[in-house]
């Protein structure tokens, strides 16, 4: 890991009069002699961060010990121990990396025009963004951008960017350089138009199957924000400051289905933002919902009789009984 120690092995049969012998890329950085210590001086490139252990090298261990690896330290080591027995050879390939430890989506007017910006940083080697919609637009509508930044440490920074555009849903994967992380996070915002004192229900689905996820629903009305409803998939426990007023749609949310039925809400109690988060292992899907309010049906049906969203006018489907949990 990143600036972390490591240890290359290196074992042998001991006898007592070893030379050890540690290459890099076939270039020599450390030796030592059994009964006469270090022969030559480290390599200047790890400036007295490389040792062996003595005290167990007469026990037949021989592993180098590197401080604080950096990308300086990748590539082929071979470990060569020389006695009046016999000569041994051990390789070991060295390869670093910062892991992905967060990724940001969110939506910003910095350019005059809104963009929907995907980002991780403190990342080694660079990863791979790449951010889409569902359903996909064409590129050149969206204008995609991605930017790639290194500190003095060599570890990266990366931004990706695309221009905002309605009724999509924004999808981001952050794969690590060796493949052994991918993170994935999607953002989706509506506008949903409701009736005074009618149920209704607010979808919430991740584009993704999801397993041992929590869920947290949040309302924000002017500069006020609060959590209103929580659920842990993997205790099934659930809280709700709003008691009786909200419940999920689908038992314990299969899936990744965290979507909310609001029971009988008030007019100007109720409007404002409702913020779904979903969240699992290096997965996150978030829904922003700004709830406006209509004193009549009519406003609500089209020529199919189902509810529309002020945006887009999709149908949502008219409320079915939720299930408590």
């Amino acid at each position: 890991m990143f600036s972390e120690d490591c240890v290359l092995p290196c074992v042998f049969e001991a006898v007592g009069d070893e030379i050890v012998y540690w290459f890099r890329q076939n270039v020599l950085i450390h030796s030592y002699k059994q009964g006469s210590g270090l022969l030559d001086q480290p390599d200047q490139h790890y400036n007295g961060r490389m040792s062996l252990f003595t005290e167990v090298i007469s026990s037949g261990n021989a592993s180098l010990h590197i401080q604080k690896s950096g990308p300086q330290d990748r590539g082929k080591y071979r470990c060569l121990v020389i006695s009046s027995r016999e000569t041994s050879e051990h390789f070991i390939i060295v390869k670093v990396e910062a892991p992905i430890r967060s990724v940001s989506l969110e939506t910003t007017r910095l350019s005059g025009f809104e963009e929907v910006i995907c980002s991780t940083r403190d990342v080694y080697p660079a990863p791979r963004v790449t951010l889409f919609t569902e359903p996909a637009v064409l590129p050149d509508t969206l204008k995609t951008f991605t930017r790639k930044t290194a500190d003095e440490q060599g570890r990266y920074s990366v931004e990706s960017k695309i221009r905002k555009l309605k009724d999509l849903t924004y999808i981001c994967l952050v794969q690590s350089f060796y493949r052994s992380q991918t993170w994935r996070t999607s953002l989706q915002e509506k506008e949903i138009l409701s009736v005074e004192g009618q149920d209704f229900n607010i979808p919430c689905v991740a584009p993704w199957n999801l397993q041992n996820f929590t869920l947290t629903w949040s309302f924000t009305k002017g500069h006020k924000s609060s959590t209103i409803y929580t659920y842990d998939s993997l205790t099934q426990l659930s809280s709700s400051v709003w008691k009786e007023k909200v419940r999920l749609v689908t038992p314990r949310g299969q899936g990744g289905d965290g979507s909310l039925q609001l029971r009988s809400p008030l007019s100007l109690e109720h409007t404002g933002t409702y913020t779904c988060i979903l969240s699992a292992l290096q997965t996150k899907h978030e829904l922003q919902s700004s709830l406006v309010k209509t004193n009549s049906t009519q406003a609500l049906f089209d020529d199919v009789g189902g509810y529309v969203t002020a945006d887009s006018l999709s149908i949502i489907d008219p409320v079915q009984p939720a299930l408590a949990i």
